[in-house]
Formats: C-alpha cells, sequence, structure tokens
C-alpha cells in the first residue's frame, strides 16, 4: 500500500513548522491543535515516507539528516503550492480574454458600441 498519497498540504506545512520550531507544543498552539495531534501527523508522515524524520527525546526533537533533506523539497513543495494558488486567484479576479458579439449592423452600432467605447 501506498501511503504517500496520504501527505498533503496541511502535513507539510506542521513538517516545516515542526522542523523550525523543534517543539510540538509551540506548533500545535501556533495552529490551534493539540500536540499529540501534531505528533500524530509527523509519525503518519514518518510511515509514509519510509523515514524517520525526527530524533526524539523528553527534552528536544531534532531533525534527522532525513528530515533537513525532505525539509528542503516539502518548503519548495508548498512556495509552489501558494504560487499555483495566488495565480489563480488572480485570474478569478479579473477576467480576461477574447468576447466575439454576431449582431446585425446597425443593432451593433446602435447598441453596442456605445457599450464598448
Amino acid at each position: 500500500m501506498d501511503l504517500t498519497n496520504s501527505i498533503d498540504i496541511r502535513t507539510l506545512r506542521f513538517f516545516i513548522s515542526v522542523y523550525n520550531a523543534q517543539n510540538f507544543s509551540n506548533v500545535a498552539r501556533k495552529e490551534d491543535v493539540s500536540a499529540s495531534m501534531i505528533s500524530r501527523t509527523i509519525q503518519q508522515l514518518e510511515d509514509a515516507l519510509g523515514q524517520q524524520l525526527f530524533y526524539r527525546n523528553t527534552r528536544a526533537i531534532t531533525p534527522t539528516e532525513s528530515g533537513k533533506l525532505f525539509f528542503e523539497y516539502a518548503k519548495r513543495i508548498t512556495e509552489q503550492f501558494d504560487e499555483a494558488q495566488k495565480a489563480l486567484q488572480d485570474k478569478t479576479i479579473e477576467p480576461s480574454g477574447l468576447v466575439r458579439i454576431n449582431a446585425p449592423v446597425f443593432f451593433g452600432q446602435r447598441h453596442i458600441a456605445p457599450w464598448l467605447a
């Protein structure tokens, strides 16, 4: 079973936040979720990738070499997703393109042309 299909943008954002903060509790407070949810999400990500991304002990969370490598990819993926989302939002804000109107000459000159001028 391919678990990589279960990785979503939110999971990547949680991973990036944990990587930067090196603390589940701080990320949980910032994201307004429980620390156990953050921990569980990171564990599911590790299971999906088949790699341990963080060393955990009672005092600290530190990234493994795999975690450091994956961080660079996760950062690029989320940045590209944000760029794509912004580009799509920009397109929906202002319509653009070619509009063709076919009408008899008199009607076009009398009624349509004033709207286009």
